[in-house]
């Protein structure tokens, strides 16, 4: 219920649905037991919310309670769950907020890296190399927070980041992957700058030889997949027209779905529950 109403919050911006999320999660916390093996998805939860009631209404009271939850979050996780990259994607996330509003733009230290900065990098570099079943996309964006964060302070060291931000990328963009998961990857995570960054880094430190080896594999992986982002269906047309049919009924029931007006607050929980259903139906049409 916690993650559906974020969801709700995202298409109304209605700040009730994240006080009614934290609501939730605070109920459930107090239900379930130590023990419960889903204890620390309810604290990530919980932090989530807090995190996002903050970019809402600038209080840093939710700040401050978002970061302990995901610290408890983190201290009972298993070290082999496949959530640990995102769960510490998104502490380190929340830690960057909490040090912009320490040291805001034009304050912060020129001489030296902030201890906390250093502390973040870490979180980024163990939600990059560690939990290697977590979903890839949690890897790549912590593995490029990770560079970016440190490659100010320290860019040399910023190209061992760098290598793992270009060996996650055949990977985001697998052919493994659903169609759709492969789209998503390739819209939010932001690699098309991940080569080219990757380069000027590499430059700084007068290292020619990786600025060239980060473009080569950024050109490489673009040029191998972005075709891949559609399907043709003539082919499809003549080996399984029926198929052909389903699918591009499918298709014009997504295209109907993605052509309606963005959702208002509604004035009921039960419609726009009604309405995540019919989202719902549309997202198992766009895996199916």
């Amino acid at each position: 219920m916690t993650q559906r109403l974020r969801g709700f919050y995202i298409i109304t911006q209605d700040i009730r649905d994240i006080d009614m999320s934290i609501s939730y999660a605070c109920k459930a916390l107090e239900i379930c037991s130590e023990k419960y093996s889903l204890r620390a998805k309810i604290f990530y939860n919980l932090a989530e919310a807090l995190f996002t009631r903050h970019y809402h209404m600038k209080k840093v009271e939710d700040l401050e309670e978002a970061l302990q939850n995901f610290d408890k979050c983190l201290k009972i996780l298993p070290n082999n769950n496949y959530l640990k990259a995102e769960y510490l994607f998104g502490f380190g996330l929340a830690q960057l907020r909490k040090l912009e509003l320490l040291c805001p733009s034009g304050k912060t230290p020129e001489s030296e890296m902030h201890p906390m900065l250093n502390e973040i990098i870490g979180q980024f570099k163990a939600a990059a190399l560690e939990a290697t079943s977590s979903p890839i996309a949690f890897h790549f964006c912590a593995a490029f927070q990770w560079a970016i964060n440190l490659q100010r302070w320290n860019p040399e060291a910023a190209l061992e980041a760098y290598d793992h931000v270009i060996k996650f990328l055949p990977r985001l963009k697998s052919m493994g992957t659903k169609l759709i998961k492969r789209q998503k990857a390739f819209k939010f995570s932001k690699t098309d700058g991940a080569s080219r960054n990757a380069a000027l880094n590499a430059i700084t430190v007068r290292r020619y030889d990786k600025a060239v080896e980060f473009l080569k594999a950024g050109h490489a992986v673009f040029w191998q997949q972005i075709l891949q982002l559609c399907i043709p269906t003539n082919e499809l047309r003549e080996a399984a027209p029926e198929l052909e049919a389903k699918f591009s009924q499918i298709s014009a029931e997504l295209d109907k779905g993605t052509l309606r007006k963005e959702v208002q607050a509604l004035g009921s929980h039960e419609e726009r529950l009604m309405q995540e259903e019919e989202i719902v139906q549309l997202g198992d049409l766009n895996e199916e």
